[in-house]
Order: structure tokens, then C-alpha cells, then sequence
């Protein structure tokens, strides 16, 4: 991507996992990715440890949702297939937010649940591994204010050339 490496997932049995990382709430996440196809329930990350956290293709193409115990709304405006975004998520109980590059955030309850693990483009079971690729994961123990998310956010776009 522009010249910077990244990992591509085939959404079939391909997917990437970590050991154990507990990251308890509030927690923002900075993921620079792409949706290569879209599959209803297929996942772009996830806690990799029991259904705890996660970013998932949802209902419509090419919607997104998050999850931390509660469905976050849609994201809005969704990120198109093939085409790289930088998408934030503020995992923050009731004041937790989903956002597409520089847009307003899509804010609500999206649960309490702590992150315990760490799959990329994996769902904790089989035949929900999502078609994707990825370039950058930024995961920080705050819940990152619109200031500091768009320092963030005004990074990763230079950095890549978005």
C-alpha cells in the first residue's frame, strides 16, 4: 500500500493471532485496513479469546460494526470495499465510538467487555475468518478524546498517503 507493506488475509483459513494481551476499558484502537470482499459475520479483528471485542462485516455490505458486549450502530460513512480507511474505535462502555477516517463518530454503548487477546481478520470460531488487509494496528489504554484521535488519525493518513 503505497509503498508500505501489509498482510493480506484469503478469509478462508488465513488469519493472524497473538498470545494473550489484556487491555482492560477504555481502550482506542487506530487499525489501517482494507475489505477486500464482504461476508456477513466475517471478522477484521478480534479479542482471540471468547467473544469479547471485535469489528465485524455486518448485515449490509459493506457495513461495519463493533462489539464489546453490545452492537455499536453501523459505520457511517461505511468503508468501501478495497479502498483503505483508518477506522477508529473507542472502546468505552457507554461512551464508546466507531469512526471512518476524519468523520464524526458514531457513539453509544457498545459494551464493557476488556480485550484479552488479539486476532486479526479472525472470529473466536471457524468459518468467519474475514477477507481483508491489513498495514498498521494502533491499540492505546485510553479513551482517546476527538483531539487526540485526529492527531492520530492526520498521522496515519500522511504516513500512507491517504
Amino acid at each position: 500500500m503505497n509503498g508500505h507493506t501489509t498482510v493480506r488475509f484469503d478469509g478462508v483459513n488465513q488469519y493472524g493471532v497473538n498470545a494473550i494481551i489484556p487491555i482492560p476499558q477504555p481502550a482506542t484502537y487506530y487499525a489501517v485496513f482494507k475489505q477486500i470482499t464482504w461476508t456477513a459475520n466475517r471478522s477484521i479483528f478480534d479479542s482471540n479469546g471468547g467473544i469479547q471485542h471485535y469489528i465485524q462485516q455486518n448485515a449490509i455490505s459493506p457495513n461495519l460494526k463493533c462489539y464489546a458486549g453490545a452492537l455499536s450502530l453501523d459505520l457511517n460513512p461505511a468503508l468501501a470495499l478495497n479502498t483503505y480507511g483508518i477506522v477508529t474505535c473507542v472502546f468505552n462502555g457507554a461512551n464508546s465510538e466507531f469512526r471512518n477516517n476524519n468523520n464524526a463518530s458514531q457513539i453509544g454503548n457498545f459494551g464493557n467487555n476488556n480485550l484479552i487477546g488479539l486476532a486479526l481478520a479472525n472470529f473466536d470460531n471457524a468459518g468467519n475468518n474475514g477477507n481483508c488487509e491489513w498495514s498498521y494496528l494502533i491499540i492505546r489504554s485510553a479513551a482517546d478524546n476527538t483531539s487526540t484521535q485526529n492527531l492520530f488519525i492526520n498521522y496515519l493518513k500522511n504516513r500512507f498517503a491517504l
